[in-house]
């Protein structure tokens, strides 16, 4: 069991309490009118209120609580390029050129984030020591080459393969069956990151406002009106960037997206002989099942961060953070007994195609559904739903023409996440 089980440590974010300096936003009023309204002042938000302004719009983000606040500071740091299916499912299903498309995509967020970092000067602790994909099961191996070399040949993204007896060399762990290492992914301190894109967002001109509700947005005469907690505001777009925290906003998005908990610890310091054991090139890694576990040094290197997505059932925090630090435990036995300082939650938007979703009705635009991925995806999609309201040529008609199908049997946001969850509780059991 946790060996410090004391409540105070449910709720602490480790990003959060390592921080130099907390984020301050001016308190303002709320301007009556824009030319846009983003909904939502995370990754996506952000980086589409910043291309926004740069173009001379006059742009407003909101949100429900503080800028950058939920998922995009709640993660653990890591840019992967992988997504949740293989790429020879993809194939089957979009084509060759969609599947290459999709995965230039995703390169392409590497260079975004890494440009951003450098074009603003964010210290965030911006590391590429690279990423490890672990194998869960044996098939899954097999699968996990096949895919780099997919990538291999079509994009020129190198991977180094690495068989079972050799995994512990790089996590220092025996329980999985082989992995994949990405020496070109990315991780970082996301909350620092974030402050850094927020500071720069409004050196650019996006008006941040936090803790500001929506409650309700309808259209009359080709304008939108929001409701929201501090007033109303009209505009001509909307962006709604909500991901996984979109509430009753927009049904149509709702029934097609499903909010799944992920949760992170993190340990005491720990000695550096004992974290040079666990992971010696302070690489980042996950494994390959749908409701993965995810896991990392903090950046100082003196703490092992492990994460995992929440258990459905398990009503009290004590409960919810027990099932994460078994999965650690199953890793990493050596750990047994150390003591927990951090834990903490946030949600992950998950699709039933495993793809992000980005698109417009009528002004109203949105991307959101980034799988787990959105440190990247998020960045590069808010860029590009920003590009599609200034009216860019489309780059990513897979993404807005599909044909999206919501989660069967919707029967609200409680019963979609109960039906999500086991859906993908089924495929890593018999996949």
């Amino acid at each position: 069991m946790i060996t410090n089980y004391e409540s105070e440590v449910f709720g602490r974010n480790y990003w959060s309490y390592s921080l130099e300096a907390p984020l301050h936003i001016p308190s303002l009023s709320l301007p009556s009118s824009a030319d846009v309204v983003i909904v939502g002042a995370g990754i996506t938000g952000l980086f589409a209120g910043m291309l926004l302004s740069r173009k001379g719009l006059n742009v407003i983000c909101l949100d429900a609580g503080t800028i950058a606040g939920l998922a995009s500071s709640t993660n653990g740091g890591i840019l992967t390029l992988g997504y949740k299916q293989s790429s020879g499912d993809l194939v089957k299903r979009l084509g060759i050129e969609v599947t290459v498309d999709l995965y230039r995509m995703a390169l392409q967020s590497y260079d975004l984030v890494e440009r951003t970092i450098a074009e603003e000067k964010i210290e965030c602790n911006f590391s590429s020591k690279g990423h490890v994909e672990l194998a869960s099961k044996l098939t899954h191996y097999s699968a996990m080459q096949e895919n780099a070399e997919f990538i291999e040949k079509h994009i020129n993204h190198r991977y180094e393969h690495i068989c079972k007896s050799d995994v512990s060399q790089y996590i220092g762990s025996t329980k999985y069956h082989g992995a994949t290492l990405d020496r070109q992914a990315k991780s970082m301190h996301p909350l620092k990151f974030m402050h850094g894109v927020a500071l720069a967002a409004r050196r650019y001109g996006v008006h941040l406002h936090e803790h500001v509700e929506v409650k309700r947005i309808h259209r009359l005469s080709g304008k939108y009106t929001l409701e929201t907690s501090k007033g109303i505001i009209t505009a001509p777009n909307i962006i709604l960037a909500t991901n996984a925290y979109l509430g009753d906003l927009f049904p149509w998005l709702q029934q097609r997206t499903v909010a799944v908990g992920s949760q992170i610890i993190a340990t005491k310091k720990l000695s550096s002989s004992l974290c040079k054991s666990l992971m010696e090139e302070s690489f980042t890694a996950s494994d390959t099942l749908r409701m993965l576990s995810y896991f990392r040094l903090s950046p100082d290197g003196k703490r092992l961060l492990f994460g995992g997505r929440r258990p459905l059932m398990a009503f009290s925090p004590q409960r919810q953070f027990m099932t994460t630090y078994r999965s650690m435990l199953e890793t990493y036995p050596q750990l047994k007994g150390v003591s927990i300082d951090y834990a903490w939650s946030g949600n992950v938007c998950m699709t039933r195609d495993h793809m992000p979703l980005i698109g417009q009705i009528d002004g109203l635009y949105f991307a959101i559904g980034y799988n787990g991925g959105g440190m990247g995806l998020g960045a590069f999609l808010g860029t590009k739903v920003a590009e599609s309201l200034l009216g860019h040529k489309d780059e990513l008609p897979y993404l807005r023409d599909r044909i999206v199908k919501r989660f069967p049997a919707y029967l609200g946001r409680h019963g979609t996440k109960l039906i999500g969850y086991a859906y993908y509780r089924l495929i890593d059991i018999f996949a």
